[in-house]
């Protein structure tokens, strides 16, 4: 049995050196952190996979990429393929709904200036979230299974 970690390595390279880089132009990585803007994506498109799939069926995807050679039955890749372009448009519907709670928290609070800067924060880094899950993470995961030569 082959395993084959490095799309997901891969993946989580490129989230690293996203945050590297922001670093490198910022010299406060914090403000790129918020709990809730996280929690809102993530769990948001971990709840969402939760629900329309099986937890089986989620660790099967990650398995057929991670173990290609092991997982490789066309219904698996099928499967694997729905998964992950499932989680990249929950990640991108979680960051909208997000950003619109953002824009409404900051709109509530538009008299008192204090508060516009940490507002527009939050509501954008729902946005940044939900690129960096869909586009990096979820559909790099899904382009692997589709090209079939996982690296």
């Amino acid at each position: 049995m082959k395993l084959n970690i490095r799309p997901i390595a891969a993946s989580l390279a490129c989230i690293v050196l996203l945050a590297a880089t922001c670093r490198y132009f910022v010299a406060q990585l914090r403000i790129y952190l918020d709990l809730w803007s996280l929690t809102m994506v993530v769990g948001g498109t971990s709840l969402f996979l939760v629900i329309n799939f099986s937890i089986k069926e989620i660790i099967q995807a990650f398995k057929f990429v991670i173990m290609p050679a092991y997982e490789s039955s066309e219904e698996k890749y099928l499967q694997a393929v729905h998964v992950f372009d499932t989680g990249s448009r929950a990640a991108l519907a979680f960051g909208a709904i997000g950003f619109l709670m953002g824009i409404m928290g900051l709109l509530a609070e538009l008299h008192k200036p204090e508060f516009i800067g940490p507002l527009t924060e939050i509501t954008l880094l729902n946005v940044l979230y939900a690129l960096i899950l869909s586009e990096v993470f979820f559909k790099g995961l899904k382009i692997q299974c589709e090209r079939g030569n996982f690296l």
